[in-house]
Protein backbone atom coordinates (compact mmCIF):
# COMPACT_ATOMS: atom_id res chain seq x y z
CA UNK A 1 0.00 0.00 0.00
CA UNK A 2 2.96 2.20 1.32
CA UNK A 3 4.56 1.46 -1.88
CA UNK A 4 1.56 2.35 -4.14
CA UNK A 5 1.34 5.59 -2.85
CA UNK A 6 5.22 6.74 -3.55
CA UNK A 7 4.72 5.59 -6.95
CA UNK A 8 1.32 7.19 -7.53
CA UNK A 9 3.46 10.50 -6.16
CA UNK A 10 6.67 10.35 -7.84
CA UNK A 11 4.55 9.49 -11.44
CA UNK A 12 2.54 12.44 -10.34
CA UNK A 13 5.76 14.36 -10.00
CA UNK A 14 6.81 13.34 -13.76
CA UNK A 15 3.91 14.26 -15.36
CA UNK A 16 3.74 17.70 -13.76
CA UNK A 17 7.51 18.24 -15.10
CA UNK A 18 6.83 16.96 -18.17
CA UNK A 19 4.01 19.17 -19.21
CA UNK A 20 5.57 22.47 -17.54
CA UNK A 21 6.78 24.69 -20.36
CA UNK A 22 10.16 26.89 -20.16
CA UNK A 23 11.65 29.91 -21.95
CA UNK A 24 15.10 29.18 -22.44
CA UNK A 25 18.11 30.68 -24.58
CA UNK A 26 20.63 27.85 -25.76
CA UNK A 27 23.75 28.94 -26.91
CA UNK A 28 24.20 27.09 -29.98
CA UNK A 29 27.49 29.01 -31.09
CA UNK A 30 29.18 32.35 -31.18
CA UNK A 31 26.16 34.77 -31.37
CA UNK A 32 23.61 32.22 -32.19
CA UNK A 33 21.10 30.79 -30.09
CA UNK A 34 17.78 28.54 -30.27
CA UNK A 35 15.12 30.26 -28.12
CA UNK A 36 12.16 28.82 -27.40
CA UNK A 37 9.73 30.64 -26.18
CA UNK A 38 6.68 29.17 -23.97
CA UNK A 39 3.83 30.21 -24.85
CA UNK A 40 2.76 30.31 -20.51
CA UNK A 41 5.66 32.68 -20.13
CA UNK A 42 6.81 34.98 -23.05
CA UNK A 43 3.35 37.19 -22.70
CA UNK A 44 3.50 40.92 -23.92
CA UNK A 45 5.87 42.89 -21.60
CA UNK A 46 2.50 45.51 -21.55
CA UNK A 47 1.52 42.38 -18.78
CA UNK A 48 4.70 40.49 -17.94
CA UNK A 49 8.49 41.09 -17.11
CA UNK A 50 10.54 39.28 -19.17
CA UNK A 51 10.64 35.47 -19.38
CA UNK A 52 14.52 34.89 -20.43
CA UNK A 53 16.67 37.51 -21.84
CA UNK A 54 20.03 37.78 -23.63
CA UNK A 55 22.05 41.08 -24.18
CA UNK A 56 23.13 41.64 -27.59
CA UNK A 57 25.63 43.81 -29.86
CA UNK A 58 25.08 45.73 -32.32
CA UNK A 59 24.00 44.70 -35.66
CA UNK A 60 21.64 42.54 -37.93
CA UNK A 61 19.93 39.80 -36.27
CA UNK A 62 18.22 36.83 -37.59
CA UNK A 63 15.16 35.11 -35.92
CA UNK A 64 14.23 31.90 -37.89
CA UNK A 65 11.68 29.70 -37.08
CA UNK A 66 12.68 26.31 -35.99
CA UNK A 67 11.36 22.81 -36.33
CA UNK A 68 11.83 20.49 -32.70
CA UNK A 69 12.12 17.49 -34.89
CA UNK A 70 14.82 18.99 -36.87
CA UNK A 71 16.92 20.61 -34.26
CA UNK A 72 17.25 19.21 -31.05
CA UNK A 73 17.81 21.82 -29.61
CA UNK A 74 14.24 23.51 -30.08
CA UNK A 75 11.26 22.76 -27.86
CA UNK A 76 7.84 24.06 -29.82
CA UNK A 77 6.21 24.17 -32.69
CA UNK A 78 3.43 25.78 -32.19
CA UNK A 79 1.27 27.29 -29.66
CA UNK A 80 -2.76 28.05 -28.13
CA UNK A 81 -3.87 30.83 -26.87
CA UNK A 82 -6.75 29.12 -24.77
CA UNK A 83 -5.75 26.12 -23.79
CA UNK A 84 -8.19 24.09 -25.66
CA UNK A 85 -6.15 21.83 -27.65
CA UNK A 86 -7.05 23.85 -30.85
CA UNK A 87 -6.85 27.39 -32.36
CA UNK A 88 -2.82 26.61 -32.56
CA UNK A 89 -0.96 29.80 -33.83
CA UNK A 90 2.67 30.17 -34.58
CA UNK A 91 4.59 33.74 -33.83
CA UNK A 92 7.24 35.13 -31.84
CA UNK A 93 8.19 38.63 -31.17
CA UNK A 94 11.46 40.61 -30.06
CA UNK A 95 11.26 43.48 -27.68
CA UNK A 96 14.21 45.61 -25.46
CA UNK A 97 13.33 44.19 -21.75
CA UNK A 98 14.12 47.37 -20.66
CA UNK A 99 12.54 50.07 -22.45
CA UNK A 100 9.71 47.16 -23.66
CA UNK A 101 10.17 48.54 -27.61
CA UNK A 102 8.83 46.35 -30.15
CA UNK A 103 11.56 45.69 -32.90
CA UNK A 104 9.62 44.42 -35.08
CA UNK A 105 7.74 41.11 -35.92
CA UNK A 106 6.19 39.38 -34.72
CA UNK A 107 7.59 36.41 -37.30
CA UNK A 108 3.88 35.16 -37.47
CA UNK A 109 1.06 32.96 -39.39
CA UNK A 110 -2.16 34.56 -39.56
CA UNK A 111 -4.88 32.72 -38.16
CA UNK A 112 -5.33 29.34 -36.31
CA UNK A 113 -5.00 25.98 -37.20
CA UNK A 114 -6.38 22.48 -35.70
CA UNK A 115 -2.81 21.28 -34.88
CA UNK A 116 1.06 22.60 -33.78
CA UNK A 117 2.28 20.94 -37.06
CA UNK A 118 -0.59 22.83 -39.15
CA UNK A 119 0.08 25.93 -37.81
CA UNK A 120 3.80 25.64 -38.54
CA UNK A 121 3.87 24.58 -41.86
CA UNK A 122 0.95 27.10 -42.64
CA UNK A 123 1.40 28.11 -46.40
CA UNK A 124 2.63 30.69 -47.05
CA UNK A 125 5.49 29.55 -44.77
CA UNK A 126 7.25 31.09 -42.01
CA UNK A 127 10.12 33.53 -43.08
CA UNK A 128 13.17 34.64 -41.34
CA UNK A 129 13.25 38.23 -39.96
CA UNK A 130 16.18 40.45 -40.26
CA UNK A 131 16.30 43.21 -37.22
CA UNK A 132 18.55 46.05 -36.77
CA UNK A 133 19.95 46.74 -33.11
CA UNK A 134 22.14 49.78 -33.57
CA UNK A 135 23.28 50.01 -29.73
CA UNK A 136 23.77 47.40 -27.22
CA UNK A 137 20.62 45.82 -25.79
CA UNK A 138 18.58 43.37 -23.56
CA UNK A 139 16.44 41.83 -25.72
CA UNK A 140 13.61 39.17 -24.64
CA UNK A 141 11.76 37.34 -26.69
CA UNK A 142 7.39 37.20 -26.40
CA UNK A 143 4.14 36.11 -27.97
CA UNK A 144 1.85 38.42 -28.66
CA UNK A 145 -0.76 37.65 -25.65
CA UNK A 146 -1.78 39.70 -23.12
CA UNK A 147 -3.35 36.85 -20.92
CA UNK A 148 -1.01 34.16 -20.82
CA UNK A 149 -2.35 31.49 -17.90
CA UNK A 150 -4.16 29.49 -20.19
CA UNK A 151 -1.58 29.05 -23.22
CA UNK A 152 0.03 26.19 -24.05
CA UNK A 153 3.17 25.01 -26.40
CA UNK A 154 5.54 27.81 -27.36
CA UNK A 155 7.39 29.29 -30.33
CA UNK A 156 11.15 28.20 -31.15
CA UNK A 157 13.73 30.68 -33.25
CA UNK A 158 16.77 30.44 -34.33
CA UNK A 159 18.39 34.05 -33.25
CA UNK A 160 22.13 34.99 -34.64
CA UNK A 161 23.89 37.55 -35.31
CA UNK A 162 24.16 37.87 -39.77
CA UNK A 163 27.97 38.22 -40.46
CA UNK A 164 29.16 41.67 -42.14
CA UNK A 165 29.27 41.55 -45.63
CA UNK A 166 33.40 42.31 -45.19
CA UNK A 167 33.56 39.26 -43.06
CA UNK A 168 31.94 37.13 -45.23
CA UNK A 169 34.20 38.09 -48.07
CA UNK A 170 37.45 37.50 -45.80
CA UNK A 171 35.85 34.04 -45.56
CA UNK A 172 35.05 33.62 -48.71
CA UNK A 173 39.11 34.71 -49.60
CA UNK A 174 40.62 32.22 -47.28
CA UNK A 175 38.25 29.21 -48.81
CA UNK A 176 40.01 30.26 -52.30
CA UNK A 177 43.37 30.76 -51.01
CA UNK A 178 43.05 26.73 -49.36
CA UNK A 179 41.35 25.53 -52.67
CA UNK A 180 44.49 26.94 -54.70
CA UNK A 181 46.97 25.25 -52.51
CA UNK A 182 45.50 21.40 -52.66
CA UNK A 183 45.06 21.86 -56.35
Amino acid sequence: MKNTIIFKFILAVLLLIGTTSFASIIPIGENAYIVNCAANQCGLLVYYPPAETLNVQPGIWRMTPVNPSIDSHATYMAWNYFGNGSDWVWGVGLCDAVTKEDFGGPIAHGGYYNTPEQAFYADPPIQPVDIIITTPRTVCFVTGDSYIADNQGGASVRFELVPEPATLLLLGLGGLILRKRKG
